[in-house]
């Protein structure tokens, strides 16, 4: 493996079905690449404590980890970056919730995985509807009121996910290229979903085989694992 210099390379994976799969080899393959020199990072839409409960025990410490969908990255256990929804937006849309034909819904920041109160620091919304109808009439009303403040958008089946529109898996990529002074070109990116797709688009995208059709389209290649990956960058 290379280490660091101009041939440093960042690989930024999913949790989820992709570096959760096969965690041991992931595990021992990625620790050999940063040990080498080379950054590691997971991205992924969980809460940073919910990522650390998934674990399950595993002793991994990438370098960083992005969670909330981009609204925090946090390294060595303190956040380094955050970007939240105000007080008085998470208590408005509280207020719309209440109104709407919601199943259920939670919020989350850092350290809470999920509550039914309005959080301090909200970094991540998330409302389950009753039928699809719904979930895309709140979704527009959303848009249409808080567009210049809010990401929100459709996860899947009925589930709806706000998050501030400073936020997102590339906004956070981006910030760590900055912060490790990494060229673009040495960035590779894994994932298996739909919320996967830009990072895939964006940098030198890699698809899980079990991965979902839109996302396999606009990646570069299919693999087996994470695994897989590292040792191919790695050669």
């Amino acid at each position: 493996m290379q280490g660091r210099g101009n041939s440093m390379k960042l690989i930024i994976s999913d949790f989820d079905e992709t570096f959760s799969a096969n965690i041991n080899d992931n595990i021992k393959y990625a620790t050999e690449f940063m040990n080498d020199g080379n950054i590691f990072v997971i991205a992924t839409g969980s809460s940073y404590q919910s990522y650390m409960d998934k674990l399950k025990g595993s002793i991994f410490n990438a370098n960083y980890v992005i969670a909330n969908h981009g609204s925090i990255i946090v390294k060595n256990g303190k956040v380094i970056f955050e970007k939240s929804l105000s007080d008085n937006l998470s208590n408005s849309i509280f207020e719309d919730i209440m109104k709407s034909n919601y199943k259920s819904y939670f919020y989350c920041n850092k350290d809470v995985r999920m509550s039914n109160k309005v959080l301090d620091k909200t970094a991540k919304i998330n409302i389950d509807f009753n039928g699809i109808e719904d979930a895309i009439s709140f979704k527009n009303e959303m848009l249409r009121k808080y567009g210049n403040y809010i990401n929100c958008y459709l996860m899947y089946g009925t589930l709806i996910e706000i998050i501030s529109i400073n936020a997102s898996k590339i906004i956070a990529i981006n910030k760590i290229i900055e912060l490790e002074n990494i060229s673009k070109d040495n960035v590779y990116t894994i994932g298996d979903g739909c919320n996967d797709i830009d990072m895939i688009k964006e940098f030198k995208g890699y698809a899980m085989k079990d991965s979902v059709i839109e996302l396999k389209e606009v990646a570069i290649k299919e693999v087996n694992s994470v695994y897989e990956l590292v040792k191919e960058i790695s050669k």
